[in-house]
């Protein structure tokens, strides 16, 4: 991302758009050789929005834990931890 002079947190935000189930990978049923440049699950079905919803909440959650615990992601000692 630094060539094109983007953040990297926008510019995965930019791929997450285009290879996720709303962006390109709402025309793999048409062009079967989008499955994969995409985001599907194991089985190479699109997740749906449900799906995608309970997975955020999941990580809200993940991180609601983290923080209580005082690991919140980019801190010191998450950083320190998880590297």
């Amino acid at each position: 991302f630094a060539r094109f002079r983007i953040s990297p947190i926008i510019g995965f935000i930019l791929v997450g758009i285009l290879v996720g189930p709303f962006g390109l990978g709402a025309m793999a049923d048409q062009y079967p050789w989008l499955y994969y440049i995409t985001i599907t699950d194991a089985e190479g079905r699109m997740i749906s929005r449900d799906a995608m919803d309970a997975i955020g909440s999941d990580l809200e959650h993940l991180y609601d834990m983290l923080e209580s615990r005082d690991l919140a992601a980019g801190s010191a000692q998450a950083r320190r931890l998880f590297s």
